[in-house]
């Protein structure tokens, strides 16, 4: 009888460390990195940056967005709400790039794969889309747009 009490708190002890530890972990493999831009000190009289920075804050904000809504069922009312938000952050973001530099070209593309990105999510979460491409993939080639735009800009 002990050996079975001993052997079922071992069992617990997996399970709740599985759940505690091992599933954040899991999402966090699974879930858009969490690297993010902060200004920077550089050249800011390329017309280029603003338009860097204002997609750089819409895919912060885009990131955020896909990390609180990733788990669980969405609450469609909740997700309405945060999801305009984003939309118009998105829609500045692409608005501000229209400088014809290389720069504002990268960032205009990372730009337009946020869109993408939200455009997907969007589908699952209001359930009129069944699958979403690789999140962290595309997040990588968002995150790679913005390190080529802001060396064409000289940051």
């Amino acid at each position: 009888m002990l050996s079975k009490l001993v052997s079922l708190a071992i069992v617990m002890a997996i399970v709740y460390f599985a759940l505690t530890r091992g599933l954040p972990w899991i999402r966090e493999q699974i879930a858009p990195t969490a690297r993010s831009y902060e200004a920077t000190e550089g050249d800011t009289s390329d017309p280029a940056g603003p338009c860097i920075e204002s997609v750089a804050r819409a895919n912060d904000s885009l990131g955020q967005l896909l990390r609180r809504f990733s788990s669980g069922p969405v609450d469609s009312d909740e997700w309405s709400t945060a999801s305009w938000d984003i939309e118009a952050e998105i829609r500045d973001a692409e608005m501000t790039c229209t400088c014809f530099s290389e720069a504002c070209r990268k960032a205009s593309e990372a730009a337009g794969e946020l869109r993408m990105m939200y455009s997907q999510f969007d589908g699952m979460a209001r359930g009129t889309a069944s699958t979403y491409s690789n999140p962290a993939r595309n997040q990588e080639r968002v995150f790679d747009l913005l390190d080529e735009a802001r060396s064409l800009a000289g940051y």
